[in-house]
Parts: structure tokens; C-alpha cells; sequence
């Protein structure tokens, strides 16, 4: 691919060249790169002329210029007697008639154009050698391309033949055409000097636009819409734009954009700002660079409308340079603007030199966050980017301007639209920029919009800018005399600016046909005209507020934005900042490499998306201009990442900051926080008088120390501003005092910093518990607001947390109602949570006692288990151990009764010598059992009622002693003896009893002598010798004992050894009668009655071997 910056000397276009260019063409074989459809047509070697005498009636000369098209050729028309330029296509360019009729339109095209300097086509036509060709005016000279290489002009014959091409193509711009292809090689050069545009090949009529190629021209020479491959977007400003490429070529010798491939050429095109002229060479004439930079605006809107404007504008510098102005309209007849009076300011001569990167910057006056009025308006222009005119003023202010001045209705609108994002300069725009610089026939009345203050604020700017009109008029009264000319001098128009219009949209957002509406209404744009500044984010709302005007919002006509700072640009206004503060030097070329690297590190991290808001650079500039401005400091404060809080930080509580500052820190805070708007918005709030502020602050005793507040607020950091309260009810008793008072009104100065202090006070009240506990509030408070909804309350611990750590005295009325809300809902919840609760406490408590009562009960079902299985001695210990309450042992106790009943219908069979043990051994285990229970239940009520008879238990117990084993009863017996005195009559019973049987009665005649004193027996029971139940009751214990079983003898024995002298007289009756005893028995007999020691009785050899034959052991179970 050929270099796609080298354009200069390409044959096409030389189409028309004199022989100085021939000579150059025969030294040199160069080619032209013409971009079509994105394609590079290649070149192709030009065929050999010197064989062609003559095309048709003209005679061949010589070759003018060859390329990948074809051939020029200079010939002699026979007929005319002429010289003329012929234009011949390759025979492959031309192998249809689609192809011929191609160039036979360029050859129409260019037919209807009549411009003194455009070249002109004489002839068109075709031969069986040639095709199509065609036939044009030759011009005696060379191309601008030869020219720049050879002779470059100087600026200002550069301003005249680029004014004379502007001209050229003005006219083939109102004949629908746009060249598409303006370069250097395509604008000719006669020998007088004069210019020519040749070369429509590429030429696209307005009716086609939006339907040719999507890539024409020349690359170095594209506008930024051809660049892009944009064809539908191309029109005249994008021959400007290539204009201006070849003007900034004649200014200083080399193209504004350079690239190593055509991508990077077409990227530098459609992206980056080219290099103001004057940084090559100073010399170069303010007003020419600012012409041509302008030409070169990215976007098309920001470029001259037409070449026509171009054109005078650089006639108009012509001009000037050759002597003064003499009259008031410029080389095209164009008015010449003049400052209608001292009161009015017209642009400086600094402001023209605004886009130059060597142009110096008046010296500004920083104003912190407030914006720029009246009184900045000579420097502030120098602070707009944007192309200017040539008064200096820049496009955005000459369109409101031309348009606001404009009293024909017609040509002007009613209402108009400025937006822009927050802190875009949209107020500072109008102040210092638009209001200063209006005709004396324009009376504006400028107020700032409030929530519902807005109409009378406005009545009453109208009435102190026309005292003519009657005071007692409405808004809508005054303004509809206003529009009949009622109150206004002839010839004069009253503009209506409304700032801050965001406040009153945000507060009127349901409302319709306000009273507002109704006024503006009234706007016509002759005599009345309104127009409104408004956020961008609250687009909507302000299209809905012009629907109901039944205004059509249209750009460029009644609505323009206000757009934020390129980087470049934001650079030098950092710049001027830095130069206005001292720490920049005063001309700009004299900045350290440090210096310049901190402008540009800066402004690109303050950069959002390429852009930057104004607002944050004068922020950052103000932050920083008690520092030097090298990359060490601006990484030293942690870069330009929330330079508001910041700012807040570094200015109030950070160790560097002023010592006032910090003292006064907690009363700024409170003061700030008093003016911000509602949670949830980031409009710039209401307005408080001095007096509200002082309670706010907390210095309700030290007015000194409030006016020094004041003082570092206002005066030095600029982060609260005075304002008028015009819009007050004058007829309120109270407002009216405090305004003859003179009492001052304040509010913050940009909306911008709302989001700022909001995150700079929310931080500062999360350093304390009383802080976190008023965020709380003010965020529950928002929600509620919101949606009055029981989930927004607070929580109970958040309201313990407001209602102990917040001043009830600062709580607004809606945070008010809240929390009276959550305090009957947190009483009606305390209320059901008791109820409740004392519903779980009863359950509690029943499921505890249950528990416990189960516990017991298992615990006592176990002791009962371990009595009832122990052996009778060991239950004493067992019931004196047991954890469990008396009266559920009891219980359980008395549950075991129920369990023996049938044992306690047992038939026990008489215990004698024919039943084994083994037989009855379960029938004793239940007795036993039995026994245990019967005597832990005695053990347990003893305990409850010591020595109070247990009649019906100790009978039981009696009755089962009476129905034990020989095994058991000495046990049983053992752990009666406490209660035998008790028992004796239970078994004295039992043993006269006939429904007893033997054994019951034997083991009742054992136990009753075991519970008788022995000393007091004889006397009280009817053992006595003169008694007949001595005979029945001695006689038969001593023939029951005789029998017994030899395993369990002794223990009966030993049962009756306390009545051993009165059951002797019954032994000695078996044995003087032992006629009735078998010999085994006597000896037992005989045996006894010794060891009762009654008396002695010998025992024979053979009543010995009848004991030992049958087993019985006499001192078994007996210590002699």
C-alpha cells in the first residue's frame, strides 16, 4: 500500500496542470491514493502516449498527469482554437456502459456549475479508441500540492485563497454537491495566483446523500463522519472540515494528522484534537489558528454552518490586517457586532485565542464552588471550550444570543431548554457568559426556580425590573401585559430565566396546569421569552412541563446542552486555576515538566468517559491550591477519587487543616447538614435565614463565633451562599420582620456538592453512637415517607437505639410520626409478646412440673422396683436414701398394692413336712415383694407422722408375715421390731382366728412371742397355767414345732425362745404322751425342752441315730 499521507503530487490531481507540473511528473512517477468504499485503487502503469496524435477534433499535446484512472492530456482545440485538458479514462476503467455513463455524470455535474472558481467542462464524447472523455477549461499553473512544496503562501494570502475555495465550494454546496474530496491536488493555481476546484468525480448530490459509498476521498484529507465511514452523515461541513485540513497544511507546511497505516490516520481523524498552529509557529496569527481549529471540530455542529461563513471570517481577518474598519458589515455583507453599551460586554481580544495551546489565559478570579455572574463575565469566556466567531464569542453563546436578541417570532422561539449534568456550568453559562453580553433591548429578570416559591420569586423579579407595571397584577395578569406591550418600553423584549428549574420540577412532579403553566403560557419570543435551566437526569419531567406549554422541544432551534469539559480543554482551564492561586507560573510555556505532568494527571483522573465536570475541577483546584502541583502531591492526597469528601476532610478535620476550621467543625457540620434536601434527592435544597442557621449550629450563645462561622462558610471556602428570599410571602408578619431587619438568607452553593456532603457528614456521624443512631433515623424515616408501610419502621433495638441517642427536640415532623407509629406498634407487640409470654410460661411451667412429676415418677417407680426386690432388711436404707418426694413414693407404694392383689388371695397350703420348699418358692417372692412395699409405705408414713398408728397397713403387714417362708420370717421380724408392740394384737388376732389356716397361725404364734416383753407375758395373754388355751395354744405350738422342717428348725426355735417356760408345759406333755410322736420327733422333742433348759432329759443312743437318719442338725443356726 502506498503511504497514506503522501497526496501531494497524485496525477489525479494534476488533472489540469500546466508543463511545470509536467516537468515534475516526468522526473518523478507518483501515484494517488483514492479511498472508495475503503478500497485503495492501485496504481497502474500509464500506457505509452506517444502514438495518440489526436481524440476527435483535438489534437494532442502532451501528457499532462497519468494515474490508476487514466491519462490527462493537454490539447489544441482545432475549432475553438483553444488549449483545453482532456480527460481520459483506462480501457479496462470503461468496459461497460455503466462505466461510461459514470464519468459522463461527473461531466454533467460539473457542466451546471457556473463559478468563476470552479473549472469549467466544455465538451463530453466518446471514439472507438476512446471510450468516454472528457473535455475541460486548462488552467496555466500548478496545483496547491506543488505550490505548499515550493513556495508555501503566507498566512495571510493562505486566509485569502482559502477564503476564495469557500467561496467555490458555498456555491456548489446551494447546488446540492458536495466535492467529498478537497485536497491540495484537487484546487489548481492559475499564474495570477487565483484558485480553482476541480475534480467532482467524487462529487455527491444532495438527493443521493445517505446512498453512496460508504468511504470517498482522500484519507488525509477526510472529515471525521467520512473517517468513520459515516457517508450518510456527510454534507458542505464535511468539505469544510477538508478545508481546514489543507489550511492548517498552508499555515504550517505539514497535515494535521499523521499515521504509520491508513487505521491510524482514520483513528486520529475521527479521535484526536489536532495541535493548535501556533505551537509550530508563533507567528501565525491568533485569529487564523482559532479560524482553522474551528474548521477542524470533531463535530460537524461545532464547524461553520457553511463555507460561506468561512469564507468571512477570513475576510473579515483580511481585512483587518490591511487597515481599520470603517463601516459595520463585513467583506460579505454580515453584520459586525458591537457592545451596545459600557453596561454590555463583548468578547475580549484574549477570548479568540482560546483554543490555541499557546494562548494565554486572562487572569481569572477562582470562586470556589460558587458560579461565575456578571462580574467575571471579561474572563470567562477564556473558560468555554468550543470554537468561537470571530468576536471571540463561542457557539454555544452566540446561538442563545442570536437567538434571544431576535424579536421577529418567527425566527426565535417561546420557551426555551438548557440542560446539562450537574455541575456543567449551566448557571455560570448564563450569568457570566449569555446576560452580560445581550442587547440593551433585552430585559432579563433572572431568579433561581424553588419548590413552591418559584412563581412569586418570578412576580417579584418582574416587578423591581419593570416598576411600570401595576402591582396588584397576578403572575399570569403581568405577563399577559407584558406580551401586549403593556409596561415595556418600544422596540424592548422581556427574557425570563428560570435557574435551578430541577427544584421546581421535583416538587411539582403530579401537579398539572399550575399556576407556572399558566404564565409561561403567555411567552410569545417577541416581546416575552422564557427560557429554563434543568438537569440533565430530569429531562423527562422538563418534556412533560413543555408538553403541558405545548412548546416542541427541538436542538439548535429553543434547546441546547451544555456540555462537560474535553480533557485538553479542562487541562488549560486547570492551568489558569493554578496560575490564578500563584502556583503555576504566569506564562504557561514556563511550567516544569512536574508541573505539566500533574495538569495532565489530574484532569485525566478527574475525567469520566473523556470528559470532565467543571464544577469538579474548580473543586480539585481549590483543594489543591495551598500545595505544589507535581505528581508527588496529587499522589500524596490519594489522586482526584472523591475530591469532594476530600476537599470536606482535608478542610475541616484533617491535621492540616486550619485550626478555625477545626474549632468550628461540629457547628459546620450542622449548619451543612441543615441545607440539604430530603434523603433520596441531590437537588440543592432550601434556603435558611441566618437565625435558622444560628439554631442550627448550636452557637445560640456566641454570636461571635457564628459570624466567624459565617465567615470560613461564605467568604473562604464558598460552600454556603447568600440569596435573595424575593420569593417569600411578604404578607406573612414574620418574613416581613426579618426582611426589614435585613436578615440574610442562605443556601448551598452548587447542587453538586450534595452527594459530597452527604457522604462527608454520613462518614463523620458513623464516628459516634448518636451519629449512627440519627443515620438510622433519617434513612427509616426516608423509607417510611416513601411507602408508610409497618416493614419500613425501625426495628425495636433501632428504636431503643433513636429513641435514647437522638434529640427528640430535632426530630422533623415526618420522623415524628413515624416513631409515634413504631411506639403503638411496638406497645401493641409488647403487649401480645406478654400475653404470649405468660401463655409460655404457664406451658413452661406445667412441661416443667410434668417433667419433674415424671422424673419423680420414674425415680420413684425405680425405688419402688429396688424395695420391692431387695431383702426386708435392706429396705430401711433404700427408703432413707431415696431422692424422691414423700408423697410420690407414697404414691407409687400404694400403685404396688394394687399390683399383689391376688397374691393377697393366695391359698398358701400348710407349710408342713410333705412340701418342699422349691414348690412355693415364686409364692414367697411375691410376698416378699409384697412385704417390702407394705413396709416402705409403714417407713414412709412413720416419717410423715411419727408414732401414729398405721392400723390397716401394719394389719397387711402382720397378714404377710403370717404368710412368709422360714427364710423370710426371721427378716421380716428383724426389721418389725420397732412396731412389735404395735403388731402383737395383728397376730394374736390371727391365731385365734378359725379362717386362718396352721401354718398362718404357727407363724402368728411365732411372731407373737417374738412381739411380747417377756417379763409382762404370762400376765397379759392367756398363756397362763390355770388358762384353758394353755392346753389348746401350748400343746399345739409344741406339736407344730416338733415337725418342722430340719432346714428352717432352728429358726422357729429361736422364734419361740421368749416364751420357752410356757411352751415347755406343752413339750412335756408330747413327751410324757409319746405314744403320739414318732421316736425322730420325741428326740426333737426331748431336744427342745433342753434347750429351752426347763429340764434335763436323757437322750438314748437310738433317739440320737433317729435324728442323725433324718437329718436334723439341733445347733444349726444356734450358738450355744
Amino acid at each position: 500500500m502506498n503511504d497514506p499521507n503522501n497526496t501531494h503530487d497524485g496525477p489525479k490531481g494534476d488533472l489540469y496542470a500546466t508543463r511545470s507540473l509536467d516537468t515534475s511528473l516526468a522526473s518523478k512517477d507518483k501515484t494517488d491514493c483514492n479511498l472508495v468504499e475503503g478500497k485503495v485503487v492501485p496504481d497502474k502503469p500509464a500506457a505509452s502516449p506517444s502514438h495518440i496524435q489526436s481524440i476527435g477534433r483535438y489534437r494532442i499535446d502532451r501528457v499532462l498527469g497519468k494515474g490508476g484512472f487514466g491519462l490527462v492530456y493537454l490539447a489544441h482545440d482545432e475549432q475553438l482554437q483553444r488549449h483545453v485538458a482532456i480527460k481520459v479514462a483506462h480501457r479496462e476503467r470503461v468496459l461497460t456502459a455503466s462505466d461510461a455513463e459514470a464519468y459522463l455524470i461527473e461531466a454533467r455535474t460539473v457542466a451546471n456549475l457556473d463559478h468563476p472558481h470552479i473549472v469549467p467542462v466544455h465538451d463530453v464524447g466518446s471514439t472507438s479508441e476512446f471510450p468516454c472523455f472528457i473535455v475541460s477549461k486548462f488552467i496555466e499553473g500548478s496545483t496547491l500540492a506543488a505550490r505548499i512544496q515550493s513556495d508555501r503562501p503566507k498566512p495571510n494570502a493562505a486566509a485569502e485563497l482559502i477564503a476564495t475555495v469557500a467561496e467555490a465550494l458555498h456555491y456548489a454546496h446551494r447546488k446540492g454537491l458536495v466535492h467529498r474530496d478537497i485536497k491540495p491536488g484537487n484546487i489548481l493555481i492559475d499564474a495570477s495566483g487565483k484558485p480553482f476546484v476541480v475534480d467532482f468525480g467524487l462529487a455527491l448530490k444532495e438527493e443521493n446523500i445517505g446512498r453512496g459509498p460508504k468511504y470517498a476521498g482522500t484519507p488525509a484529507y477526510m472529515s471525521p463522519e467520512q473517517a468513520r465511514g459515516e457517508g450518510h452523515r456527510v454534507d458542505g461541513r464535511s468539505d469544510i472540515f477538508s478545508l481546514g485540513t489543507v489550511f492548517y497544511e498552508l499555515l504550517i507546511g505539514r497535515r494535521p494528522f499523521q499515521g504509520d497505516s491508513q487505521a491510524e490516520l482514520l483513528d486520529q481523524i475521527s479521535t484526536f484534537e489536532p495541535r493548535p498552529p501556533r505551537q509550530y509557529d508563533d507567528s501565525i496569527p491568533k485569529e487564523l489558528e482559532r479560524i482553522c481549529l474551528k474548521t477542524l471540530s470533531k463535530r460537524a455542529s461545532d464547524r461553520y454552518s457553511t463555507a460561506k461563513d468561512l469564507a468571512e471570517d477570513l475576510r473579515h481577518f483580511v481585512i483587518q490586517q490591511s487597515g481599520p474598519v470603517t463601516n459595520s458589515r463585513g467583506a460579505a455583507g454580515a453584520p459586525v457586532w458591537q457592545p451596545p453599551s459600557s453596561a454590555r460586554i463583548t468578547a475580549t481580544p484574549a477570548a479568540h485565542t482560546t483554543q490555541g495551546s499557546n494562548s494565554q489565559f486572562t487572569k481569572i478570579v477562582p470562586k470556589g464552588l460558587r458560579s461565575f455572574d456578571a462580574h467575571d463575565a471579561d474572563f470567562f469566556l477564556e473558560l468555554l471550550p468550543g470554537p468561537r466567531d470571530r468576536d471571540g464569542l463561542p457557539n454555544t453563546i452566540r446561538f442563545w444570543k442570536n437567538r434571544i436578541e431576535e424579536q421577529d417570532t418567527d425566527k426565535t422561539f417561546a420557551v426555551g431548554l438548557i440542560y446539562g449534568p450537574s455541575g456543567c456550568g449551566k448557571s455560570s453559562l448564563v450569568k457570566a457568559g449569555l446576560l452580560p453580553r445581550l442587547s440593551e433591548h433585552v430585559t432579563a429578570v433572572y431568579i433561581e426556580a424553588a419548590a413552591y416559591e418559584t412563581e412569586s420569586r418570578l412576580l417579584n423579579g418582574l416587578r423591581k425590573h419593570c416598576p411600570a407595571l401595576d402591582n396588584n397584577l397576578s403572575l399570569k395578569e403581568t405577563l399577559v401585559a407584558l406580551r401586549r406591550g403593556q409596561g415595556l418600553p418600544a422596540g424592548k423584549k422581556v427574557l425570563l430565566v428560570l435557574d435551578q428549574f430541577e427544584q421546581w420540577l421535583h416538587a411539582n412532579t403530579e401537579e398539572q396546569n399550575t399556576e407556572l403553566v399558566q404564565s409561561l403560557r403567555q411567552c410569545d419570543g417577541g416581546r416575552l421569552q422564557c427560557v429554563v435551566m434543568v438537569r440533565d437526569d430530569f429531562w423527562m419531567a422538563a418534556t412533560r412541563f413543555m408538553r403541558e406549554l405545548e412548546v416542541r422541544l427541538v436542538e439548535a432551534e429553543n434547546s441546547a446542552a451544555v456540555d462537560l469539559f474535553p480533557i485538553r480543554h479542562a487541562e488549560k482551564v486547570l492551568a489558569a486555576f493554578g496560575r490564578a492561586f500563584g502556583v503555576l507560573p504566569e506564562v504557561t510555556s514556563d511550567a516544569s515538566e512536574e508541573q505539566q505532568q500533574f495538569l495532565k494527571q489530574a484532569t485525566a483522573s478527574l475525567a469520566q468517559e473523556g470528559k470532565v465536570i467543571s464544577v469538579r475541577l474548580a473543586l480539585f483546584a481549590e483543594m489543591m491550591k495551598g500545595r505544589n502541583w507535581t505528581p508527588a502531591t496529587l499522589k500524596a492526597v490519594g489522586g482526584t477519587e472523591g475530591v469532594g469528601v476530600t476537599f470536606l476532610e482535608e478542610t475541616f478535620s484533617a491535621a492540616t487543616a486550619p485550626p478555625e476550621h477545626r474549632y468550628h467543625q461540629k457547628a459546620a457540620r450542622n449548619v451543612l447538614k441543615s441545607l440539604l434536601p430530603e434523603s433520596g434527592t441531590d437537588i440543592k435544597g432550601h434556603m435558611l435565614s441566618a437565625a435558622g442557621l444560628l439554631d442550627a449550629s448550636g452557637y445560640q450563645t456566641r454570636t461571635q463565633d457564628f459570624a466567624d462561622l459565617l465567615r470560613v462558610l461564605d467568604s473562604e471556602i464558598r460552600l454556603i451562599t447568600p440569596t435573595d428570599p424575593e420569593g417569600q410571602d411578604h404578607e406573612a408578619a414574620e418574613t416581613q420582620s426579618m426582611i426589614q431587619a435585613g436578615q440574610k438568607y442562605y443556601q448551598l452553593t452548587h447542587d453538586y456538592l450534595v452527594p459530597s456532603l452527604r457522604e462527608w457528614l454520613t462518614r463523620k456521624q458513623k464516628e459516634t453512637r448518636r451519629g449512627r443512631a440519627e443515620l438510622l433515623l433519617a434513612e427509616r424515616a426516608a423509607l417510611w415517607m416513601n411507602k408508610a408501610e409497618n416493614r419500613h419502621l425501625p426495628s425495636f433495638l433501632e428504636y431503643l437505639a433513636i429513641t435514647f441517642r437522638t434529640n427528640r427536640a430535632s426530630w422533623n415532623p415526618a420522623q415524628t410520626v413515624m416513631l409515634k407509629k413504631a411506639s403503638r406498634q411496638f406497645l401493641l407487640r409488647a403487649a401480645m409478646l406478654l400475653a404470649l409470654a405468660a401463655l409460655m410460661a404457664g406451658v413452661t411451667i406445667s412441661l416443667v412440673k410434668g417433667f419433674a412429676k415424671q422424673r419423680d415418677v420414674d425415680l420413684a417407680t425405680a425405688t419402688v422396683l429396688q424395695i420391692r426386690d431387695a431383702v426386708p432388711t435392706d429396705v430401711p436404707k433404700i427408703v432413707r436414701q431415696s431422692a424422691v418426694s414423700a408423697s410420690q413414693l407414697e404414691q407409687s407404694l400404694t400403685s404396688q398394692f394394687d399390683g399383689f392383689t391376688e397374691t393377697s388371695r393366695f391359698k398358701f397350703r400348710d407349710r408342713g413336712e410333705d412340701y418342699p420348699d422349691e414348690q412355693l418358692s415364686s409364692a414367697d417372692d411375691l410376698l416378699r415383694k409384697r412385704f417390702n412395699i407394705r413396709f416402705a409405705f409403714q417407713l414412709m408414713r412413720e416419717r410423715e407422722a411419727p408414732g401414729q398408728p398405721q392400723r390397716e397397713n401394719e394389719t397387711a403387714l402382720a397378714e404377710l408375715v403370717c404368710f412368709s417362708s422360714a427364710k423370710d420370717f426371721s427378716d421380716m421380724m428383724a426389721v418389725l421390731k420397732p412396731y412389735r408392740s404395735r403388731l402383737q394384737d395383728n397376730f394374736w388376732k390371727i391365731l385365734e382366728s378359725d379362717r386362718s389356716s396352721e401354718e398362718q397361725r404357727f407363724r402368728a404364734a411365732c411372731a407373737f412371742a417374738q412381739c411380747v416383753d417377756q417379763n409382762s407375758f404370762a400376765k397379759k395373754y392367756v398363756w397362763d397355767q390355770s388358762s384353758a388355751s394353755y392346753v389348746k395354744y401350748g400343746d399345739w405350738i409344741a406339736a407344730k414345732l416338733i415337725p418342722r422342717n430340719e432346714r428352717y428348725w432352728h429358726t422357729w426355735r429361736d422364734a419361740l425362745e421368749p416364751a420357752n417356760t410356757e411352751l415347755m408345759a406343752g413339750l412335756q406333755r408330747q413327751i410324757d404322751t409319746n405314744h403320739n410322736l414318732r421316736e425322730a420327733n420325741l428326740a426333737r422333742a426331748k431336744y427342745l425342752a433342753e434347750h429351752y433348759r426347763v429340764m434335763s432329759l436323757p437322750i438314748s443312743a437310738a433317739e440320737k441315730e433317729l435324728i442323725l437318719e433324718s437329718n436334723f442338725d439341733p445347733h444349726a443356726g444356734h450358738a450355744h
